[in-house]
């Protein structure tokens, strides 16, 4: 456990001095340096084996095939995870950099949550492709609200859309970004509710639509559909908190004076939480978990500047960082003593470092 309290304590110190640039270095280290930590890691390790080639050449793209690839020439069954790592955060640093520009503070603010809301970093630890693919779509939604001329921004788009899908197939869902840009002004609280409701309902019968969707790959997920892994618990109480706590400050008028930018990942951060709550409180599926997650991620644009609408701003900021540090080593606690239980290969606990190899 001390790794991760060493971890949380440099994080809450470099977002107080608006370090962003060191924040992602801890990011990457802490993550590249890891070996037999987070659930899907000796899964990701065996595909660098070659009893583990047939599965991965089967089920994914030629990018991860190449990463495996490289594994088993180099015999560090470790190194495709470490380069993901090395990938994966400066990717996101890249894509709130172009989103926040000069401001220092604002990228801070959004690392920090991604740092330690458990279902972000952490869970990047286990499903290494999916987070990739977050990561990108982070710069997607950065490049949508750029200055770029219109031809350079359709081409970027087709681009990143492309990466994003290689890196995983779920990421075509984020194609929903492009209709919330365009009806950017019109994103609004009530729109977000009818939103919320028809997702809803497209979830449920999810299994039915990818069924008839002939991309390749999907099959792969109508699986995972199949398997009936349950997912949900008491977090569906914490998030339809935060889903509260998001509701009850875009209510301040003090939010229409903020960012279009803002406004758009308000949308989507509302949308996400709630429907993530909806998922984990009703429906109880990983797979459809798993889709949520891209919008449920829009929060960690929304967390702190949401603060700003109350009158109470500083103590609240405070509150919120504590309180995401002590979820951050409860769900720690909280999933290993699941884990040991043999519900997966690897567990959070204890962080153990390549030089344990």
């Amino acid at each position: 456990m001390i790794p991760y309290i060493l971890f949380i304590a440099v994080m809450l110190v470099l977002h107080r001095c608006r370090w962003p640039k060191a924040m992602v270095v801890v990011l990457v280290l802490f993550a590249a340096l890891r070996y037999d930590t987070g659930w899907d890691y000796h899964m990701y390790y065996s595909f660098s084996t070659e009893t583990g080639r047939f599965f991965a050449e089967r089920q994914y793209s030629w990018f991860w095939n190449m990463l495996f690839s490289i594994g088993r020439m180099t015999e560090l069954r470790w190194l495709p995870i470490t380069i993901t790592a090395f990938i994966t955060y400066p990717v996101l640093y890249v894509g709130l950099k172009m989103l926040y520009r000069s401001n220092v503070g604002g990228i801070s603010d959004a690392l920090l949550v991604y740092a330690l809301w458990p279902y972000l970093y952490l869970s990047s630890f286990s499903i290494i492709r999916q987070a990739l693919a977050m990561a990108i779509i982070v710069c997607i939604f950065a490049v949508l609200n750029s200055r770029y001329k219109v031809w350079v921004k359709a081409v970027v788009l087709v681009v990143l859309y492309f990466a994003a899908f290689v890196a995983h197939p779920s990421a075509l869902v984020m194609i929903l970004l492009i209709p919330v840009y365009i009806f950017r002004r019109m994103m609004s609280l009530k729109l977000a509710l009818i939103v919320f409701g028809s997702a809803i309902f497209i979830l449920g019968s999810l299994q039915l639509i990818l069924g008839m969707i002939d991309i390749k790959g999907m099959a792969h997920y109508i699986g995972y559909l199949d398997s009936g892994q349950e997912v949900g618990g008491l977090i569906w109480l914490l998030l339809a908190a935060i889903e509260v706590y998001l509701i009850v400050a875009g209510m301040q008028k003090k939010r229409r004076r903020l960012s279009v930018e803002f406004q758009q990942a308000y949308f989507l951060s509302v949308f996400g939480v709630g429907l993530l709550a909806a998922i984990y409180g009703v429906l109880h599926s990983a797979a459809i978990s798993r889709i949520a997650d891209y919008f449920a991620m829009f929060m960690i644009f929304t967390v702190f500047p949401c603060a700003a609408m109350f009158k109470w701003q500083k103590p609240l900021r405070t509150v919120i960082s504590v309180s995401m540090a002590a979820l951050f080593l409860f769900y720690l606690v909280y999933t290993d003593t699941g884990l040991k239980m043999g519900m997966s290969s690897s567990r959070f606990l204890p962080y153990k470092t390549l030089l344990e190899e």
